[in-house]
């Protein structure tokens, strides 16, 4: 908005802004292949939308004041195009304009007169004094390109928008990086540049760590700078763009990669788009929270992922070692061995290729009820493993006892347990005196429950997996529905703030989610993350709050 609402100052911070940014990007040509397009939406759009969520996060006024310097400010821009930022390189520069779409010049350059009128260089040409700095412009068409260098008023497209996809425009502001168009002698600076910073923290901690494990970093360091070099290679653009979707009372944010096409990475993308799970059951309907992940990883990359189990099986077993609450001797050794053997079944399930998997949280009064599990490559084989573990340490009165085999469901073999909880009259509250936990095991499956009627939710996901059976999906799905969360926080441990936010959300049941999803688009993958009204609102409520104690 500071470059519709106040024209000099706001140009010269857009432009500052994107600065750091270009420095680390370069094109061969300029503007015609730019690596960053910077796109600002229709004020048409724009400007009702920034007074909507003004409102709903509780700050109307500003939303009233936008409204006045807007209308004050873009007097002869055209509100129904969009604005932004090209960024090339010119040599070893990086070169940067600025466009603002006009309606009438004339009208613009009024509104302008308030902070000095622009010197006329001829030829369309205009110049600005801006605190320190001056501002070049020229008027070309229908367009005002805006530059820190008159140079880069020299070549300029007919029209700029052409550059972004249209589809930016649903943004408020989005930023796309044409990753193609970066030289290569810049991509390998960057890499360079990882690699010292790797090596330094490497140096940093050389002495904290053993010789194996220092091996395994260094291993692990390697690995990824290969991966960073073959992405620069394959990826063709990264998009950020932030809208308010005021019709639908929510805002977002997207975060998108694409590869380039014909390259391994764009068919491992493709992969992504054809993704089925087997844990479908964990979107349980009127839950609190909802998990489920998916994806499928290229035989050239498990090594990476091994490499990296192993450096955290290392991690695990220092901490054992130095964990004073657990017993020297035979203690110790259980530790061990169980570690040693989950992570032999992660390092075999990611050798499978193939990660799939779920979670859900639900919230019943006061009491906690959870559930997990996913794939793994062999459940019974960690059954066996549980087992033999607890075999070695079952005479000790502080294990609990693990009733194994207790029964089965849809396949899958439940071990049952109750474990007691602490004297903690919060704990108590959410999990009972006695906190109830299942383990479930299957051929290619595990699964763990906990808190009060978590047997009967476990059973529940398990049906409903079975009946959906294998679902396509995208690879990741998250939702929270905060109002729940608010009202059990406050049963738990009652706060006058949280008060104010359940109250600011009460009347947006349903329309109360954080939520993380994700969409194919040819050879790659967009992220969003989307944020309710109801979750304005009491962000809304909370601010008050805050701001009047």
């Amino acid at each position: 908005m500071g470059l519709w609402s106040l024209p000099r100052a706001g140009v010269l911070s857009l432009l500052t802004l994107v600065s750091p940014v270009v420095s680390m990007v370069r094109a061969e040509s300029i503007f015609s292949e730019p690596v960053a397009v910077v796109n600002v939406g229709k004020l048409d759009n724009i400007q009702p939308d920034i007074i909507y969520l003004m409102r709903a996060v509780g700050s109307p006024q500003i939303g009233g004041f936008v409204n006045i310097m807007v209308d004050q400010y873009s007097q002869g821009l055209d509100r129904e195009r969009s604005a932004g930022v090209l960024v090339a390189m010119q040599g070893e520069t990086p070169a940067f304009v600025a466009y603002l779409p006009l309606k009438d010049f004339d009208q613009f350059k009024e509104a302008l007169l308030a902070f000095g009128e622009p010197d006329d260089l001829g030829d369309d040409k205009y110049a600005m004094e801006v605190g320190a700095n001056t501002v070049f412009a020229k008027k070309s068409g229908d367009w005002l390109y805006v530059a820190m260098d008159e140079a880069m008023l020299e070549e300029l497209p007919a029209d700029p928008t052409t550059l972004a996809p249209e589809m930016e425009e649903q943004y408020e502001i989005s930023a796309r990086f044409m990753m193609k168009n970066l030289p290569e002698e810049l991509k390998s600076m960057i890499v360079e540049q990882l690699q010292g910073s790797l090596d330094q923290a490497m140096a940093t901690q050389a002495e904290e760590l053993s010789e194996e494990d220092q091996e395994k970093a260094e291993e692990t360091a390697e690995q990824t700078i290969a991966q960073l070099e073959r992405s620069m290679k394959e990826m063709d653009q990264l998009m950020v763009g932030w809208n308010i979707d005021s019709s639908s009372k929510k805002v977002y944010v997207d975060f998108g990669v694409q590869a380039l096409e014909g390259t391994e990475m764009a068919t491992e993308m493709e992969k992504q788009h054809e993704i089925t799970t087997e844990f479908a059951g964990f979107a349980v309907e009127g839950a609190a929270a909802t998990m489920r992940f998916g994806t499928t990883i290229a035989e050239k990359d498990r090594a990476q992922f091994v490499t990296s189990l192993e450096a955290a099986k290392s991690q695990a077993l220092s901490q054992i070692e130095e964990n004073d609450e657990i017993p020297e001797g035979k203690g110790k050794e259980v530790a061990a061995e169980f570690v040693e053997k989950l992570f032999a079944l992660l390092s075999k399930t990611v050798e499978e290729g193939v990660f799939d998997g779920g979670a859900t949280v639900m919230l019943d009064g006061e009491k906690l009820r959870v559930a997990l599990g996913g794939r793994i490559s062999d459940g019974n084989q960690l059954a066996a493993d549980v087992k033999s573990i607890f075999a070695e340490v079952k005479d000790n009165p502080e294990v609990p006892q693990i009733k194994f085999d207790a029964y089965k469901h849809q396949g899958v073999t439940f071990h049952t347990v109750s474990v007691p909880v602490p004297d903690d009259e919060n704990a108590r509250k959410m999990l009972g005196d006695e906190l109830p936990i299942v383990i479930g095991t299957g051929d290619k499956s595990f699964f763990v429950a906990l808190g009060q009627g978590c047997e009967d939710m476990l059973k529940s996901i398990l049906d409903k997996n079975a009946s959906l059976g294998k679902t396509k999906v995208t690879p990741v799905e998250v939702s929270v529905a905060l109002g729940q969360v608010l009202r059990f926080a406050q049963s738990v441990e009652s706060n006058p703030a949280l008060e104010l936010a359940i109250e600011g959300i009460a009347d947006y049941a349903g329309k109360d989610h954080v939520m993380v999803q994700s969409r194919a688009v040819p050879r790659g993958l967009v992220y969003r993350i989307t944020v309710e009204e109801g979750v304005l609102r009491a962000a809304g409520s909370m601010n008050q709050a805050n701001a009047q104690q």
